[in-house]
Order: structure tokens, then C-alpha cells, then sequence
């Protein structure tokens, strides 16, 4: 197949999160299926600009990537040369990809797909759940009215990535079919996990401590001043246990150090700041478990890399990926609750054969379910239904 993603950022904008890399991921497996990718993007990292050439084909892994330049590098990212390549070449597709809510490049794009009655997916990643759509409400049910609505209305079919993405766009009432593929992960970067304790040794804490880790954004919604209460209660059970928070600062460090201070946790309360790839391997090395007890999440990609990682989860019931790890028995699934969480956490920490076979099948979950090799067959078999008409049961249609 021709196929063509559209998206406002790709690779390496990887500080701009992880749909970067889950679109970069899935855009380079389904080339080495044999497809031919080509992507539509502009020169932003999210907030300045790339170092790529502009305006001109580059190849980025065997895909053909097509930086072109936004003067919004910051919102909206408006682009005239990306709405000029879509008018004059879309055609040539046989699908296209778009992954852009309240950006411009999904405008030309859907708009061109219209008018040359080229069938189009769009995965939502999230942005339309209703916990997205609360912050800054009005703005965006205004330019959804106004231009997302079309996107969507046009499209041939709407891709989430888990059951509970699907389940929260109902109250949405948008009425497209729609089939379920997670996001992949590249398991060969986990093949080789550093030692444990060099990493431990590096943030002070020692090879006997048990470890507990949440990894991403210091945000509100990642429920981290309820994880701090139900951790304090923890360490009067288990004396030598630490938590490790890595990631940057979204407006929570203050206020979570001062959670700490009033509740006697401080010196048991690691803050590491953010993590590049290679650090991140060291930090799954050095825990015993990961925590993700978001108030909503889309996916978990954190969890989902601790689990290729063979660490054990405790996911609240609001990640995307809490039906798998029940289901798997990969870790724990519980409600943003401090005693919940606490029970939860003592209850794993508290017999360690349990909670190295939990690590064992987060292992294997994460291989037989998130392997970008397997999802990207997916999405192929879904860009085939698509044009075929026909509804593979894999791909957990939806009409």
C-alpha cells in the first residue's frame, strides 16, 4: 500500500511526548511489511524548530518524511506548503493517516481526502476523551465546531488504542466505526537492561531498598499527591522502601515536596527530574515495580515500557492499558484511592515470588501484545478492511 500520516510532529521531536514516538514507531514497521510510508509534517519540536531540511523529502528510517515550515511552531502550526503538497499529491495514496486535533495540518489533508475521495483514519490519541476535553473547554469546542468536526465526520474510520478510549468517547456521540490497536513499542531497546545497582547507587539508594517508580510529566492528572498518601502509609510497613519520581516538573514538584514534608516522607521521596532513553533503562534496572495511578490516561506508555522491561505495574483503573494488565496479570489495577493504593502496593511488596511472576508476565504481555512488529501488522490489516470493505476480527471493529 501507498500510505500517508499526517501529524503535526514527528521524529525527533520526541520532548513533544509519547504519540511521537508511537506514530514514528508504527510508521517504520509498516515499511519494513513492505508498504510505502510517506509522512506530512512540520518543523517543530513542539515549541522551536527542528534542525531538518525543509520542504523536501528526507528519509527517516526507510520512511519518507516531509519536514515542511510552520511560522507557529508553538500552536496551530499552520503550514502553507504542507496544504500545497496535500492538494497536489494525495492522490497518489492509496490511505491516509491523520493524528492531528487542534492543529492545522489535518485540515488540508481531510479536505483534499474529501474531494479526491481518498479514504482516511484518524486516530484520536486521547484529545477527545471528556478529562482532555476540560481544559480550556470553550476554545476547544469551538475550533472543534469549526474544523476537527469535519475531520472527523469525513473519515473512514476512527482508531483508538484501547477499550477504555473507546468507551470514553461515547459520551462524545461521535458515529464512525472504529477498530482498537494499541501503540507499539521497539522491544529490541529492551533487550539489554543495565545493571541494578549502578543506578541505585547513582540516586542514593541502596542495592537492598525496595524501589517503587513513577515515571512521566509531574502533572495533576497523574494522581500523584494521592500516590504520596497511600505511599506514606506503605513505609510504615516496609522501612527500607523508596519512591523514585523521574520526569519533568508540569507544575507539581512544589507542591508535591511540601505533600512529602507534611507527611514525614521526605527523605523516603527521590525526585530525579527527566530521563533520556538510556537513563530510563537505567531507572527500570533500579525498581521493583512502577507506578501509574493517573485520574485519566489514554494509553501508559510508561507502564507499558516498565512491563517490556519485566517490571511489575500498579495502574489505576482510568489508564488505557488496565483491561491488559488484569487480564495478563502484569501487575495491579485499583481506583486513585490512597488506601487502595496502599493495600495494593503492600500487598505486592509483601510476597516477592508473586511479585517476580507478575514481572514475568508484564514481560511477556508486553511482547505478545505491544511489539511494534505486532502492531504494525494490525494497522495494515486495518488500512486493508478499510479499503476492502471487509471487518477482521483482530482489529475489534466497532460500527
Amino acid at each position: 500500500m501507498r500510505i500517508l500520516h499526517v501529524t503535526p510532529l514527528y521524529e525527533p521531536a520526541w520532548k513533544a511526548g509519547g504519540v511521537v514516538r508511537a506514530i514514528s514507531l508504527l510508521c517504520r514497521g509498516l515499511v519494513s511489511l513492505g508498504h510505502k510510508v510517506t509522512v506530512y509534517t512540520t518543523n517543530t519540536d513542539g515549541t522551536n524548530y527542528l534542525s531538518v531540511p525543509v520542504n523536501q523529502p528526507v528519509d527517516v528510517g526507510g520512511v519518507e518524511v516531509w519536514y515542511f515550515h510552520t511560522p507557529m511552531p508553538r500552536f496551530f502550526r499552520y503550514s502553507r506548503e504542507l496544504a500545497k503538497a496535500c492538494r497536489n499529491s494525495i492522490s497518489k495514496f492509496d490511505i491516509v493517516h491523520i493524528a492531528s486535533f487542534w492543529n492545522y495540518p489535518a485540515i488540508p489533508a481531510s479536505k483534499e481526502c474529501k474531494k479526491r475521495r481518498i479514504p482516511y483514519v484518524v486516530s484520536t490519541h486521547g484529545t477527545l476523551v471528556p478529562s482532555a476535553l476540560s481544559y480550556r473547554r470553550r476554545k476547544k469546542q469551538l475550533y472543534f465546531n469549526f474544523f476537527d468536526k469535519k475531520v472527523v465526520s469525513g473519515s473512514s474510520a476512527l482508531h483508538y488504542t484501547t477499550f477504555l478510549e473507546r468507551k470514553m468517547m461515547q459520551s462524545f456521540r461521535v458515529k464512525k466505526p472504529s477498530f482498537l490497536i494499541p501503540n507499539g513499542l521497539d522491544i529490541e531497546e529492551f533487550k539489554c537492561i543495565p545493571k541494578r545497582i549502578d543506578f541505585r547507587n547513582s540516586i542514593g539508594v541502596s542495592e537492598d531498598a525496595i524501589v517503587i517508580t513513577f515515571l512521566g510529566r509531574l502533572n495533576w492528572v497523574k494522581g500523584l499527591g494521592i500516590l504520596l498518601k497511600g505511599f506514606a502509609k506503605v513505609c510504615h510497613k516496609h522501612l527500607n522502601v523508596f519512591l523514585v519520581l523521574a520526569g519533568p516538573d508540569g507544575g507539581e514538584k512544589k507542591s508535591l515536596d511540601e505533600i512529602s514534608a507534611k507527611l514525614g516522607i521526605k527523605d523516603k521521596v527521590v525526585f530525579i527530574g527527566p530521563v533520556g532513553n538510556y537513563q530510563k533503562m537505567n531507572l527500570f534496572a533500579a525498581s521493583d515495580l512502577l507506578t501509574l495511578v493517573s485520574w485519566t490516561e489514554n494509553f501508559g506508555y510508561a507502564a507499558v515500557e516498565a512491563m517490556a522491561a519485566g517490571i511489575p505495574v500498579l495502574v489505576s483503573e482510568n489508564v488505557g492499558i488496565c483491561d491488559a494488565v488484569k487480564e495478563d496479570g502484569a501487575g495491579l489495577v485499583v481506583p486513585v484511592d490512597e488506601d487502595a493504593i496502599a493495600s495494593a502496593l503492600i500487598e505486592m511488596l509483601s510476597d516477592s515470588e508473586k511479585l517476580k511472576e507478575m514481572g514475568k508476565a508484564a514481560y511477556e504481555s508486553a511482547r505478545e501484545r505491544y511489539d511494534i512488529k505486532v502492531v504494525s501488522k494490525l494497522m495494515a490489516t486495518a488500512y486493508e478492511d478499510i479499503l476492502t470493505g471487509r471487518r477482521s476480527p483482530e482489529c475489534s471493529w466497532e460500527e
